[in-house]
């Protein structure tokens, strides 16, 4: 099978399409303890853990690769032992329990489902409680994360999607240039796409909106390199505003791709295609 293949106009490197992925999902197995934790970076090793575990997730979800398999179920089961009393997660141990680092362990544990790990549902349940208890009183006026997590948390019975779907609509993506914007948020953006395309569905005019707006932000702001660049700028996006997360340009333009692949990676990484077979 012939890969496509690009010059790196930095390096001078031919790359094959794939093979940057592959050595990070590598990297990351290679560096996963017995018990499933993945040393970290930061402060916020649980998140990052969240984060790890939903890359080989959907890397397992996406390729069926045996390779993935047990890195997976150890991810999951790590990270599941790392919820808190109040049944969600906090960014580090011991610190309380918040919405972003939640939403990821719950997407991370819903991949590693999908992928054939038994994960206990107590799990899931505890998380949507806690995620309900922040975030359902504060539906009318919340931002997108916070609206984000009242879509994907719908399971539990309480129905105030009109609502978050109106929150998430008002502060739909779009690209201010200034640094002390609070509008150019891609964690904010990929937690909203997914929750949209789920609750929504992809037919739907609210989800045509947000797309729209998406891809027209994103795509238009997409940095295009040129002949005398120094750096490996070329396809990413800057980093802007004031709630970018640690991580820089890496972890911007990570977001904002998924962000865009969510139309074809969604069902497979996450699970609705396997469960319906």
């Amino acid at each position: 099978m012939n890969r496509v293949t690009h010059l790196d106009k930095v390096t001078g490197a031919t790359v094959r399409d794939g093979d940057v992925v592959r050595k990070g999902l590598r990297w990351l197995v290679e560096r996963q303890a017995v018990s499933g934790e993945i040393p970290a970076s930061s402060d916020a090793s649980v998140l990052e853990n969240a984060l790890a575990a939903l890359a080989l997730g959907e890397a397992y979800g996406l390729t069926d690769a045996v390779y993935y398999r047990a890195p997976v179920s150890r991810a999951a089961h790590f990270l599941a032992s790392r919820r808190e009393k109040d049944g969600g997660w906090g960014s580090a141990p011991g610190e309380p329990s918040a919405t972003v680092p939640t939403l990821f362990s719950v997407l991370a544990l819903e991949s590693a489902r999908a992928a054939g790990t038994e994960i206990d549902e107590g799990a899931f349940l505890c998380a949507s409680r806690f995620l309900q208890r922040q975030e359902l009183d504060r539906a009318a006026g919340a931002g997108p994360i916070q609206a984000a997590a009242i879509l994907l948390t719908r399971k539990a019975g309480v129905d105030c999607s009109t609502a978050a779907c109106s929150a998430l609509l008002a502060e739909a993506p779009s690209w201010n240039p200034e640094p002390s914007s609070s509008r150019n948020d891609p964690e904010s953006w990929f937690l909203g796409t997914i929750a949209l395309y789920r609750d929504a569905g992809p037919k739907s005019a609210e989800w045509k909106s947000w797309s729209r707006a998406l891809s027209q932000t994103l795509l238009m702001n997409v940095h295009p390199g040129g002949a005398h660049e120094t750096d490996c700028v070329s396809g990413s996006w800057d980093v802007l505003g004031e709630q970018q997360r640690e991580g820089g340009r890496v972890c911007v333009t990570a977001l904002d791709v998924l962000s865009l692949e969510v139309y074809y990676r969604y069902a497979t990484a996450l699970g609705e295609t396997r469960r319906a077979k």
